[in-house]
């Protein structure tokens, strides 16, 4: 277990998972010997598996497709895999329907999604984040999934969910979160500082403009204008606006929050 917390911060839906396994541990009969224990606790695991992942999608599907009427519009952000399953699964069944899929910096998972969607012959609309606005006049539905589901309702999902949301409701759109059970948290966030996954901060910056620990600098050296960013001196750095050697300006740090709370 602490080998997997070491290779990814532990989301609250591990969570959930490594407490069950702890829980199958502590309840398996002493007396058993280790072989059986194993074979006990991977048959468990399937089982987990087979319930609360596979069962639960398939549920959620059914329940979701029923929710997507002829000549809908329905928007999706980022990517998920059960959403994908319910617009294909909706496709399947003859509904007449196009997607509106939102996507935003700096990992655009939204793009992995189109291509799949547009592969399965549906018809799309690729928008950003920031011009989503533009759009939203056309959206009849906003499908969601979901990292976690917290006890006072807030909603845990990618990093841009909660704007999406505020625009759905700005719009009178409704919102359907797609979300299995195991994901369920029995604690409360206001915020989505307290708890996070940071992801690394120079995805933040453009691909042309990246360094290497060990490679030169990836513009042109210059001067960065603004105090506020810099601490209020000139520092060095690429091209006008740039922060791609931003470890070496004085009280700058990139942030890089994965989820936001809704």
């Amino acid at each position: 277990i602490q080998y997997l917390v070491d290779c990814r911060p532990a989301s609250m839906a591990m969570g959930n998972g490594i407490k069950w396994i702890k829980n199958k541990v502590t309840v398996a009969p002493p007396h058993l010997p280790d072989e059986k224990v194993k074979d006990m606790l991977c048959d468990a695991i399937e089982t987990f598996i087979s319930e609360k992942i596979q069962i639960a999608d398939q549920a959620i599907i059914a329940n979701a497709f029923s929710r997507i009427a002829p000549r809908d519009v329905v928007l999706v952000y980022s990517s998920s895999y059960v959403v994908e399953k319910v617009l294909l699964h909706a496709m399947s069944q003859g509904v007449q329907f196009r997607v509106v899929v939102a996507d935003a910096g700096p990992k655009f998972e939204g793009r992995e999604l189109l291509r799949r969607l547009l592969a399965a012959g549906l018809r799309c609309t690729y928008v950003n984040l920031h011009a989503l606005s533009y759009m939203m006049p056309e959206v009849t539905k906003l499908l969601l999934g979901a990292s976690s589901m917290l006890l006072n309702g807030t909603l845990v999902s990618r990093a841009g969910t909660a704007l999406v949301c505020m625009l759905a409701h700005e719009h009178n759109v409704p919102v359907l979160v797609c979300c299995e059970t195991y994901k369920f948290a029995e604690r409360v966030l206001l915020d989505s500082i307290c708890f996070n996954e940071l992801g690394d901060p120079d995805e933040l910056i453009p691909q042309q403009q990246r360094t290497t620990s060990r490679g030169p600098m990836a513009t042109p050296a210059g001067t960065v204008g603004g105090g506020a960013a810099s601490g209020g001196s000139s520092v060095p750095a690429g091209s006008s606006g740039s922060v791609t050697d931003w470890r070496d300006i004085p009280r700058l740090k990139l942030l890089n929050l994965m989820y936001d709370a809704t």
